[in-house]
């Protein structure tokens, strides 16, 4: 429960107001406005793995991926980007200089997750857990 406008009032700064209560082994689904390599590396922090849709802004080529999976399935190392104006220069410093994702599209979407491994966590299961969200 939260205001519904004004500043920190966006999905986002929500979410980040629940960092706390994600257990170990916790899966959280989202879509694309969620999927921002700081969001990752603070839910990774707090023990929850992700599963979101890709956001618009983010270019990915899986034939240039770190390491290829499958077709259409790979894993990519994100860069730690500039430091975004909600988030302090301390907790910026914790921030890792890369992140790991784990990238998997079918024909309309491309998901994006921490879930690294793709013997236990195959692309079209990746896919179907996106799509019961």
């Amino acid at each position: 429960m939260a205001a519904y406008e004004g500043k920190e009032t966006g999905e986002q700064a929500l979410l980040r107001k629940l960092f706390s209560h994600p257990q170990d082994g916790d899966i959280l689904l989202g879509d694309a406005n969620f999927e921002n390599c700081f969001l990752l590396a603070l839910l990774l922090q707090a023990k929850a793995d992700v599963v979101f849709e890709k956001n618009g802004a983010r270019h990915i080529d899986f034939r240039k991926c770190d390491q290829k999976l499958g077709s259409k399935d790979g894993l990519f190392k994100l860069t730690r980007p500039v430091r975004p104006e909600w988030m302090s220069q301390e907790l910026y410093d914790q921030m890792p200089a890369e992140l790991v994702i784990h990238a998997v599209k079918n024909k309309r979407r491309t998901i994006i997750t921490t879930l690294l491994d793709a013997e236990e966590y195959p692309r079209t299961e990746i896919i179907a857990l996106y799509l019961k969200r």
